[in-house]
C-alpha cells in the first residue's frame, strides 16, 4: 500500500522506478531525467501490458484486504494513440477486472498551438 512506481514509455518501456524502492526527493529527481516527449512512436498498447503486468505481480505479494485493494495508475502522454485500439481497449479493460484504474493524463506542447490557425 502507497507505493510508486514510473514506467517511462514511447517506442520503448523503462521501469524506472520500481514500486518497492522508497520514493525520495532523490530518486523523485532522478526520474525527471528519463522524460523527454520526443520520441517519434507512443507504443501505448506496450506500455498498458507492462504496466498491468507488473502491477499483478506487485499483487502477488500483497495478502488480507490490501490484495483486493483498487490499484491506480496515472499514464501521462501525449494522446496519439496510433494504432492497436482495440488490444488497448481490450487491455483496458483486464485491468478494470484485475482492480486497477488507469488514469491517462493527457499533455500537449503549446508551441504546438501557437503554430496553428486561431479561430475567433
Amino acid at each position: 500500500m502507497g507505493q510508486i512506481g514510473v514506467l517511462s514509455f514511447g517506442e520503448s518501456v523503462k521501469y524506472i522506478h520500481s514500486l518497492g524502492t522508497p520514493f525520495t526527493g532523490q530518486s523523485g529527481a532522478q526520474i525527471f531525467t528519463h522524460f523527454s516527449f520526443a520520441q517519434k512512436h507512443t507504443d501505448f498498447e506496450k506500455c498498458l501490458q507492462s504496466l498491468i503486468a507488473i502491477l499483478a505481480q506487485s499483487r502477488q505479494r500483497l495478502s488480507g484486504a490490501a490484495k483486493r485493494a483498487v490499484q491506480i495508475a496515472f499514464v501521462v502522454s501525449d494522446g496519439r494513440i496510433q494504432e492497436g485500439r482495440d488490444r488497448i481497449a481490450k487491455l483496458l479493460r483486464d485491468a478494470e477486472e484485475n482492480n486497477i484504474l488507469v488514469v491517462l493524463l493527457i499533455v500537449d506542447d503549446t508551441r504546438k498551438w501557437n503554430e496553428r490557425e486561431t479561430y475567433e
